[in-house]
């Protein structure tokens, strides 16, 4: 499967402690990547767009798999693939994705190429079990479901987190179409933002 820097944006909610091995890593499957460092979990699925058979043969024969078993990789060997593709090709789009090439019960290896040369990289499998986290993902109606701009939340959050130990901030939802409220406080001074959310053109 091809996976681009998106896929491997989740490597930063890896838990990072050695001593939780199943988790200080990132869950590869087919259709998607998945990390956790369990407070949080983040899972971005593949690009549709693509398709396997697209991926160039390098060189030396070796080309993308069209599917395999899940496996975990570490952290720091993710950090490491990720840093082999830029993902900048405005002249070829499928050169900024990378690929699984080879999986065994050990091993695992990634490849990108730029056409003119291929590029590879083995990585240890984690012996573990990745959480059964699909229950984190409610199936029922939510109480209120709110659009707004991502960049604009995180801002806010991190300014606000700033303002006591915990890094607590209360959030609150009114309805589709009204501001998304912050709250937060310390000893001495209190915060509170007004988000709006995004509305359909």
């Amino acid at each position: 499967m091809l996976f681009n820097k998106l896929n491997f944006e989740v490597v930063k909610f890896c838990v990072n402690n050695e001593s939780k091995p199943e988790i200080s890593g990132v869950f590869f499957l087919p259709d998607k990547t998945v990390a956790t460092d369990t407070f949080r979990l983040v899972e971005i699925s593949t690009d549709a767009a693509v398709k396997v058979d697209d991926f160039p043969i390098l060189p030396n024969k070796k080309t993308a798999m069209k599917s395999f078993k899940p496996f975990i990789i570490s952290r720091k060997a993710v950090m490491e693939v990720a840093k082999m593709n830029p993902g900048n090709s405005k002249t070829l789009p499928i050169l900024n994705y990378t690929a699984v090439s080879f999986v065994d019960d050990k091993t695992v290896e990634f490849i990108n190429t730029d056409l003119e040369t291929g590029d590879a990289k083995v990585c240890q499998k984690v012996d573990g079990k990745f959480p059964d986290y699909e229950m984190l993902f409610i199936k029922d109606a939510p109480v209120a479901e709110v659009e707004v701009n991502g960049n604009y939340m995180a801002e806010i959050l991190t300014t606000l987190a700033k303002f006591n130990l915990l890094q607590s901030v209360k959030i609150k939802f009114y309805g589709k179409d009204k501001p998304v409220l912050f709250e937060t406080s310390n000893e001495n001074q209190k915060a509170r933002a007004a988000l709006m959310p995004l509305r359909n053109v």
